[in-house]
């Protein structure tokens, strides 16, 4: 599947100036993840060309497809490319859900070859494609277990009773945690096992909220509330 053609200058013939194929690919579907592609063109810190493409309709519906770059002469060239796929909806501003960037040579044959994977806007720690941004699957509850994506949007909703978090983890307060039955099971000096819930949770003496993010029984000890975590002075973000 090929692309129209990037040109640098109006009129410009591949057979003729130099040029580059680059050959798109990407782990998000068309058109159900992303249904629109732009690219910049840059030499030498300049910006020499722009594109926009539309995705989705066939031959344009599926990976990989091939975009011609043509130079604005014969001579030979390095060039910086930047990739975006985005996701656009009528009515609603489109969101950024891919993005790649590549340097490559625009040479007189026009037979030099670039492959470019254009992988997700996702901040994804463990790589299951759940986490933080456009272009992820969704939200993650634990991102450093790529077996527990998000069963519930815990950043929107919680946890959900049905316990997303798996293994050796429980929901508590909107967050993935340890799992406990004794105090012992948590194994560190500011932390406690949170019953019945078997969580382990931060605490430390407190007398006031404002000393440590939330003071639960007040007076009694600090614990730790959704994005804050056990430090050893008390719990903090």
């Amino acid at each position: 599947m090929v692309l129209a053609a990037l040109s640098m200058a109006p009129g410009a013939c591949a057979e003729a100036n130099a040029s580059l194929q680059v050959e798109l690919s990407s782990p998000l579907s068309i058109p159900g993840e992303t249904n629109e592609l732009n690219v910049q063109v840059s030499a030498a810190g300049t910006v020499i060309g722009r594109g926009n493409y539309l995705l989705g309709p066939a031959p344009r519906d599926r990976w990989p497809q091939t975009l011609p770059i043509v130079g604005k002469d014969r001579e030979a060239q390095t060039v910086a490319i930047v990739f975006e796929l985005r996701m656009s909806i009528p009515g609603v501003a489109a969101a950024v859900v891919g993005y790649a960037e590549a340097q490559g040579e625009l040479d007189r044959d026009g037979e030099s070859v670039l492959p470019v994977v254009v992988p997700r806007q996702c901040i994804d720690a463990d790589g299951d494609g759940y986490g933080v941004g456009a272009g992820c699957l969704g939200p993650d509850c634990a991102d450093d277990l790529p077996e527990v994506p998000a069963v519930t949007a815990c950043a929107v909703v919680g946890c959900a009773t049905a316990n997303p978090c798996g293994g050796d983890r429980v929901c508590f307060d909107g967050v993935c945690t340890a799992r406990c039955a004794v105090a012992a099971d948590c194994g560190g000096s500011h932390l406690t096992c949170q019953l019945p819930e078997g969580a382990c949770v931060c605490q430390k003496p407190c007398s006031l909220s404002s000393e440590c993010g939330f003071c639960f029984p007040a007076p009694d000890n600090c614990q730790v509330t959704i994005g804050w975590t056990c430090k050893s002075s008390c719990c903090a973000p």
